[in-house]
């Protein structure tokens, strides 16, 4: 593994909290702690991307966008394959890190889903 150790200041009182975590065993150390709030950020950032994708579902349904549904029909193409992202996505959410950036993968994602017509 590489080393990408990085330096960095904190106030006495991030000091005092991050003293306060480890000797409570909540952590092992000043590394782990910063591996735990890392991983808080990216899925905090996954959820306000799969908000930002329902609110736009939400206002395509608003203004009538709903189509008719024959629940002993055939399920719609573009349906399956909303479906489907959705379904990525939540295994993106649970599989931990990617070498690729959650609005690098949504905009491949949008441009798959424009081009077929589902979006």
């Amino acid at each position: 593994m590489e080393d990408n150790a990085i330096s960095i200041s904190v106030s006495d009182d991030e000091r005092e909290f991050i003293d306060s975590q480890i000797a409570a065993g909540r952590y092992a150390d000043e590394q782990e702690m910063l591996h735990a709030g890392l991983a808080a950020l990216e899925r905090e950032q996954r959820l306000r991307i799969l908000r930002e994708l329902i609110a736009e579902e939400d206002a395509d349904i608003a203004p009538g966008g709903v189509m008719g549904f024959d629940p002993a029909g055939e399920i719609p193409e573009h349906v399956r394959d909303r479906i489907d992202f959705r379904q990525k996505l939540q295994d993106a959410g649970r599989s931990g890190m990617s070498s690729r950036q959650i609005p690098e993968i949504l905009t491949s994602v949008k441009a798959k889903l424009r081009a077929n017509g589902s979006l």
